[in-house]
């Protein structure tokens, strides 16, 4: 009996064993234990973690989401790439053990799952390229359609049948493929007939803009009156008053004509036939699916029917149909838009999908039509997808879009009840108080409510304490509605309160720092614009779509504002310079008075700002030691303890002393009185007085600059922004302020261009003439005299041009010997002082480092340097000196006005000399100390020189030795160029790579609190060197 009963043990042991080892077959070959077995453990070991982890996920990308309501919601809240980096890690462990489940078990019924989940992982971690090669290889593997793959579902048929279906589903993948092939070649087609149309318009809207501007000088010269600019605005601001006024009268009489249409909510669904309809309603497009199209108030729109059903056709089961509606969101984020409306429509046209899924297709097709910018596409599916959602949030997300969309196109109307349907099926507070701001505001805007009595609304929104971290975005609103009513005033009023309420909100700064720069631009206020531009370029994403446009502005707008704050700052201080001492005196007090609430007001400002990183930090320290001065609420415990027994205690000896708190009073009043009479500082105080002109040499410098910003002032406006009235208004002032100006000869020429330009002929032939008459022997007046002086001119200086671009090209294949041949032979060509020169000298010496190795090349930039100065290339071979001597900073781009509000010229104070050490190795800096230490004992042994050095930036590995002092800035450039001759014997070391520089005490704390040199080698080079 007993032998019998091990021997059944065992057995049964056997049994269960066998069928645990891993095993390769596919599904269907396994069966019955085994099948349990790979099931319970794929199901329960891998898949149901990973998906307990994506759960997780997407709830964590879903509350960390930020939605920006000054622009169109994404369809979508997982799409953001800085979140997802944060989940990464869980991503990956997915990935990790879906991987595991579908190489150990794949007979399993969750292969598939697995599969799935890990391209959904993929694309969650915004990793889109390896998500589409995941869900490619699922559609090829697990098609359920395919008899080759895993999933294919078995039917009862003959072989016949079997071969025949096998030939339609060949025939039909066939078709497929050579639909999205035609699609793809459409797609591009289309594309190049965009651009050729956008070509087009944008050449007839130059000759549009000819033509008005011809049209508009006719007009100017019949009427005899010139109009300003305030003008034409203002007016231009009534005409469209006048039309929207009149939009609103027409729409609220349309509105009284058509009682009889019901303010009801129409489903509508594929297949549609497109008809006219009114202005204010959306166009649906037959486009695939085409869903339903909700008619909200006195919106009219298509009726469609319902998609096919087939009660008799079994739904698929598996999840194919899932990862297929995941392919055609990555190829959206992939930007194959072709296919994943080939895919989305196919899905939608299968009886076989299951109802879970084809209720997320129209959500697919809104975010694609979105993704492509066709917003107007996207309305009946945002219409479709906000009643078939199964999530409440959803579906009121999907209304909320298909609302701005609609406001985005003029629909008020139906903007305004779309925004109702998204506030009563409700998502977040703030979507629900951004949706009741925006029925307010499209009330105001189809004229159902007045402006104050929608102002009244949104202010008393403002007040109610819950929506106090949402004051910016309540104020932002009343800004638009100004915007909107061509109200400037009260929109730059709500702009600028919007940024006081913003709480450092990036998404709100930004969209209030736009709007303001927009409008200073508009109003000709570029100072104002370039400023607001910067700040937009600040707090604005990237990927905002104005990020570009604002960036190409300001980069516009800083040398014009650059020059504007010349003038402007040159005219004041001329006028100062001339007043008596004590009202200069009694401005230089006021000066430093404001200067000095300033750096308070920054100080205050920087002390109250929350830094995020260092709470984190220290939270976690606490929590880790059990000292009790680590503890802070402790701490804050026991020093209102010690005050509500002792009072308010200096920290010193002896504080139990009755007489120590009067006495550490009466030492702070003295240091307050001290501070108040020394408010003052003599020094500061002489040297605002200096930045005043007050000798005639020192007001010809500053009309020196004057002339020049003038001049370039009249340059920019009509080379950067196409400006040509303040072009001449600007040219027609330097002339007038400074009728001998050196420019007068170039200033001629540009009023010439530019009166032809504004179709102002007779000014036009008053400077060509000016230009002939006065300058007869200049190229100017030759060019105006013969046509084909220009042109040979044109063709000798394209000759030269190509002539380089070769030998540039034969650079960039290394060809360098044939490179030095064409720069030697460039002179012969083209004579000595062909404009070029310094191009080909550059090149010449890029040439010589690449045969003859660094010495040389350093030795041909040197030269550069020397015989092209106040040349971009001049500044391009001293950036690459410094990158050779190992300055990783050597091409960074610093504007010399930006270094003038950093460094100070303080010439006759004491000097020291820094060497800048870029990346040494420890000996080989000591060796470069010892070496600078000797070569001052043999050459400046009297000067009793001294060294100290520190580091400069640690991360870089720059080093700084201090060589001082000098007596002012002279003494200090005789020992500089004294050791730039004698350069091997003051570094006698090899490989060690330095700059040296003159430096006052103050410029000196300058470059170590800035931990580089870069800004002052700028400054240097223009303040020493070009002296």
């Amino acid at each position: 009996m007993r032998k019998n009963l091990r021997f059944s043990i065992l057995l049964l042991a056997s049994i269960i064993m066998i069928p645990s080892c891993a095993t390769k077959k596919r599904k269907g070959d396994v069966s019955g234990f085994k099948k349990f077995y790979h099931n319970m453990t794929a199901k329960y070991n891998g898949y149901w973690n990973a998906n307990e982890i994506m759960k997780e996920t997407f709830t964590i990308l879903e509350e960390n989401h930020i939605d920006n309501y000054s622009e169109i919601l994404p369809v979508y809240t997982y799409g953001n790439s800085e979140n997802a980096q944060s989940v990464a890690g869980e991503l990956d462990i997915a990935i990790e053990k879906v991987t595991t489940v579908a190489a150990i078990h794949e007979v399993s019924d969750y292969v598939d799952d697995c599969y799935v989940l890990m391209g959904t992982a993929q694309y969650l971690k915004q990793d889109f390229e390896s998500a589409e090669e995941t869900f490619e290889y699922f559609q090829q593997e697990f098609n359920p359609n395919d008899p080759s793959s895993r999933n294919y579902r078995k039917k009862t048929l003959s072989s016949e049948d079997k071969r025949k279906i096998r030939e339609e589903e060949r025939k039909e993948e066939q078709k497929l493929k050579e639909e999205e092939r035609k699609a793809k070649e459409k797609a591009r087609e289309e594309e190049r007939k965009a651009k050729e149309e956008q070509r087009k318009k944008d050449e007839e809207e130059r000759d549009r803009k000819k033509k008005e501007r011809e049209r508009q000088q006719k007009a100017k010269q019949d009427a005899k009156k010139k109009e300003t600019a305030k003008e034409k605005r203002d007016r231009e601001r009534e005409r469209k008053k006048k039309e929207r006024e009149q939009a609103i009268k027409d729409r609220q009489s349309n509105n009284n004509k058509s009682p009889e249409k019901k303010d009801t909510t129409t489903v509508v669904q594929p297949p549609v036939t497109e008809t006219k309809k009114e202005v204010t309603q959306e166009t649906t497009k037959p486009k695939q699916p085409t869903p339903k199209v909700v008619a909200v108030a006195n919106v009219e729109e298509e009726e469609i029917p319902r998609p096919r059903k087939e009660p008799e056709v079994e739904e698929e089961k598996s999840n194919y149909y899932e990862g297929m509606l995941w392919l055609a969101r990555t190829y959206i984020e992939r930007d194959q838009f072709s296919s994943a409306e080939f895919l989305l429509r196919r899905m939608w046209d299968d009886p076989t999908v299951k109802e879970e899924i084809k209720k997320e297709i129209p959500a697919t097709q809104a975010h694609l039509a979105i993704s492509q910018k066709r917003y107007e596409e996207a309305l009946p599916y945002l219409v479709l997808a906000s009643e078939m959602a199964d999530d409440k949030k959803d579906r009121a997300r999907y209304a909320y879009i298909l609302a701005q969309i609609r406001e985005r196109s003029g629909n008020y109307a139906g903007a305004r009840d779309a925004y109702e349907l998204s506030k009563k099926l409700g998502n977040t507070y703030e979507m629900e108080l951004n949706a009741e701001l925006n029925m307010i505001k499209n009330s105001y805007f189809t004229g159902n409510t007045g402006f104050s009595s929608a102002e009244s609304k949104i202010l008393k929104m403002r007040k109610e304490n819950k929506n106090e971290e949402y004051r910016d975005r309540i104020t932002l609103t009343l800004a638009e509605m100004g915007i909107m009513s061509d109200d400037i005033v009260i929109a730059k009023k709500y702009l600028k309160e919007a940024l006081q309420f913003s709480n450092g909100n990036p998404l709100i700064k930004a969209e209030s720092y736009y709007k303001i720069a927009s409008m200073e631009y508009d109003a000709e206020n570029y100072v104002e614009a370039k400023n607001y531009y910067d700040s937009t370029l600040t707090v604005m994403d990237k990927k905002d779509d104005r990020y570009e446009q604002s960036k190409k502005l300001a980069s516009n707008l800083r040398d014009i504002a650059r020059n504007l704050e010349v003038i402007r700052t040159q005219d004041s201080l001329i006028l100062v310079g001339a007043l008596p001492l004590e009202e200069k005196e009694e401005i230089a007090r006021n000066v430093l008075k404001e200067r000095a609430e300033a750096a308070a007001a920054g100080a205050k400002k920087e002390e109250t700002k929350p830094i995020n990183s260092v709470k984190f930090s220290r939270s976690r320290s606490l929590a880790e030691s059990s000292f009790f001065a680590y503890d802070l609420p402790t701490v804050e415990k026991g020093k209102d303890a010690f005050k509500n027994k002792w009072g308010e205690r200096a920290l010193q000896d002896n504080w139990r002393r009755r007489d120590a708190l009067r006495v550490a009073y009466q030492e702070e009043d003295e240091v307050v009185a001290t501070q108040e009479e020394e408010q003052v500082d003599d020094e500061e105080l002489a040297k605002i007085l200096r930045e005043f002109p007050s000798s005639e040499q020192e007001v010809k410098r500053a009309e020196g600059r004057i002339e020049l910003a003038l001049f370039d002032l009249g340059k920019l406006y009509r080379d950067k922004l196409e400006n040509y009235s303040k072009s001449a208004e600007v040219h027609e002032e330097l002339l007038r302020r400074f009728p001998d100006t050196e420019k007068k000869l170039d200033t001629y020429y540009y009023l010439y261009l530019t009166y032809l330009d504004l179709n102002e002929t007779a000014k036009a032939n008053k400077y060509r003439n000016m230009i002939v008459k006065d300058f007869p022997d200049t190229k100017y007046a030759q060019a105006l005299n013969d046509p084909n002086y220009l042109n040979e001119a044109l063709s000798e200086k394209a000759r030269l041009a190509n002539y380089y671009d070769m030998a540039f090209a034969e650079f960039d294949k290394g060809k360098y010997q044939r490179v030095a041949s064409m720069v030697e032979e460039s002179t012969s060509k083209f004579g000595e002082k062909h404009e070029m020169r310094a191009k080909f000298a550059l090149l010449g010496a890029m040439t010589a480092g690449n045969l003859k190795g660094e010495d040389e090349y350093i030795s041909a930039l040197q030269d550069v340097v020397t015989r092209y100065p106040n040349t971009p290339e001049q500044t391009r071979a001293r950036e690459i000196m410094r990158f050779l001597k190992g300055d990783e900073n050597a091409f960074e781009t610093v504007n010399i006005e930006e270094v003038d509000d950093i460094f100070e010229e303080e010439f006759e104070k004491l000097h020291y000399l820094a060497v800048v050490v870029f990346n040494p190795e420890e000996d080989q800096f000591n060796e470069t100390k010892i070496s600078i230490s000797n070569y001052n004992k043999d050459k400046h042994r009297l000067k009793k020189l001294q060294l100290a050095d520190i580091g400069l930036n640690k991360s870089e590995n720059t080093k700084i030795i201090l060589i001082r002092k000098f007596r002012g800035k002279d003494k200090a450039m005789e020992y500089y160029n004294d050791i730039i001759k004698n350069a091997s014997q003051f570094v006698d070391v090899d490989g060690v790579n330095y700059e040296v520089y003159p430096v006052t005490q103050r410029n000196y704390r300058k470059i170590i609190d800035q931990k580089s040199a870069s800004k002052y080698r700028i400054w240097f080079e223009n303040k020493y060197l070009e002296k």
